[in-house]
């Protein structure tokens, strides 16, 4: 890149060329005016260009804010070495902002993937009247994030709606002495064996309420072999709490402990 070097004193209709560009003094502004863009004007001594500059070479503007490599089609902010077609490098807690600059407090902004022929592709969209993220393809929308955390999508239902899924899993042998987290689990602590067909599941990340749902299954062909959720062995009344619930496995009438017992927590 050709460096630009003015004179220290022009006066007015003064030339200077660089590169192949003529810039023209302007003493009523004292700018230099370039011929590439008669709006574009460049200060005499720091400050920032005015108007409209086109640029035919890469630029670069104080290289560790602004790099831009026309060769390449390629822009580096914060950065000189660009390995993609933008790239932004930045410390800890700065980032890239979109702002809308609507007044109205609804103005959404948008972030819109196209197509070589312009089709649209999709659109990831911050909608402020909302304060919801939602994604669209296709000129519908698929899913949304709402303001409550809430993660919604399209996906059989014909409307977005909430996802409702599986809070915590787990699948163990309850013929073993030491279960511990079964064989495999997900945001589960620990299974307790207070005795044959009988346990307690605790859950590792509580859930926010007692208000969830448990289904599950056991290894075992006869139909009066089963699970009985939310109880004890004894056929008393187990305890449900946010963090744990209790777990029977009968046979018939009787506790009976299976080689394979799996739970899921549904909320």
């Amino acid at each position: 890149m050709t460096a630009i070097n003015f004179p220290d004193s022009p006066s007015d209709g003064d030339t200077h060329v660089v590169g192949g560009v003529t810039y023209t003094y302007n003493n009523a502004e004292t700018k230099w005016k370039t011929t590439i863009n008669s709006n574009a004007f460049l200060p005499l001594t720091g400050g920032t260009v005015t108007g409209t500059l086109t640029v035919n070479d890469d630029l670069a503007v104080d290289t560790d804010t602004l790099f831009v490599d026309a060769s390449t089609n390629q822009v580096g902010i914060g950065t000189t070495t660009v390995n993609d077609k933008v790239v932004i490098a930045h410390a800890d807690d700065e980032g890239l902002t979109f702002k809308a600059t609507g007044t109205d407090g609804t103005t959404a902004t948008q972030i819109t993937y196209e197509d070589t022929n312009g089709g649209t592709g999709g659109i990831l969209q911050f909608d402020h009247g909302n304060n919801s993220f939602s994604f669209e393809t296709a000129g519908s929308e698929r899913a949304r994030i709402d303001s409550s955390g809430n993660f919604q999508f399209n996906s059989g239902y014909g409307s977005v709606a909430t996802a409702y899924g599986v809070r915590a899993w787990i699948n163990f042998d309850g013929t073993s002495g030491s279960i511990g987290t079964g064989d495999a689990n997900g945001n589960i602590s620990g299974v307790t064996d207070l005795g044959t067909g009988d346990y307690t599941i605790a859950i590792d990340n509580d859930m926010p309420d007692a208000n969830y749902v448990i289904a599950g299954h056991v290894n075992y062909h006869q139909a009066w072999g089963g699970m009985v959720l939310n109880a004890r062995a004894d056929g008393t009344t187990g305890t449900k709490t946010a963090g744990s619930f209790s777990l029977a496995t009968i046979d018939g009438d009787s506790p009976r402990d299976f080689t394979d017992v799996g739970v899921l927590v549904l909320r």
